[in-house]
């Protein structure tokens, strides 16, 4: 049988008594402990990846997409990137099969 255990319930029992909170105040507490943590994690991504001129809520929300702004980036001006189309689609396959 899985309790919360009794030092947990003592510890919410004295913030519902002193605190005359109700279920809901509880649930946005404990929402809270999820969210600001996830928060910080998301302003400290955005903040890694502005610095690396990537705004990754606007111009590339998935990591291939935050991947491929930042290898375009840091390209030089003699270089080029090629993508294979359906005609090249054997050289993909030769690719993938070669992937050590």
């Amino acid at each position: 049988k899985n309790t919360i255990g009794w030092s947990r319930y003592s510890s919410l029992k004295t913030m519902f008594d002193n605190s005359n909170w109700t279920i809901r105040d509880y649930l946005v507490y404990y929402n809270n402990l999820d969210v600001k943590p996830f928060l910080t994690a998301l302003e400290n991504m955005s903040h890694y990846y502005t610095e690396r001129g990537v705004d990754v809520f606007k111009d590339a929300v998935s990591a291939p997409g935050i991947a491929e702004r930042i290898a375009f980036q840091t390209l030089q001006p003699d270089e080029t990137f090629h993508l294979f189309n359906k005609k090249n689609k054997d050289l993909v396959q030769l690719f993938r099969d070669n992937l050590v």
